[in-house]
């Protein structure tokens, strides 16, 4: 049984998709990158190479991270708001790295919200970028009254 098991969770994209996931939260990186690589064959694409992202990204590893998540979320606009979100629970955790590598995803492939163009006003703020913060501004103000 329990190799047929173990053959029936090999082409389980699922399965893999996560087991990737569990060893980028060990910090076996280029294991978990194997995971995700064999399950972005098919259905669930998206969500292994959104996890791949994530995962080079911890692994410190801004380009890849970038280029996977740019690809990710431009095939599922889904994955806006969750964008977004770790952006900003990042900028919240002083992460700003990589925090300025989501939201400039999110920019790249997403119109500006209300919540984007806030992020941007706090990151020219941080940097002391004073024509950044009243241009984001405006555009704040003028796009959400």
């Amino acid at each position: 049984h329990y190799r047929k098991v173990r053959e029936q969770a090999e082409q389980n994209r699922d399965v893999i998709n996560n087991y990737g996931a569990f060893l980028c939260l060990l910090g076996q990186y280029d294991a978990a990158q194997q995971q995700f690589s064999k399950a972005m064959h098919g259905p669930g694409r998206v969500d292994a190479l959104e996890n791949a992202g994530y995962c080079y990204l911890r692994a410190d590893e801004g380009q890849k991270a970038k280029a996977a998540l740019l690809e990710a979320t431009r095939n599922d606009a889904e994955k806006r708001a969750a964008l977004l979100a770790e952006a900003e629970r990042r900028f919240g955790k002083n992460e700003r790295d990589s925090s300025r590598l989501l939201l400039d995803v999110y920019q790249h492939n997403f119109a500006a919200s209300a919540q984007s163009l806030w992020l941007e006003i706090r990151f020219a703020a941080r940097a002391g970028q004073p024509e950044s913060i009243r241009l984001a501004g405006e555009q704040l103000a003028r796009n959400f009254p």
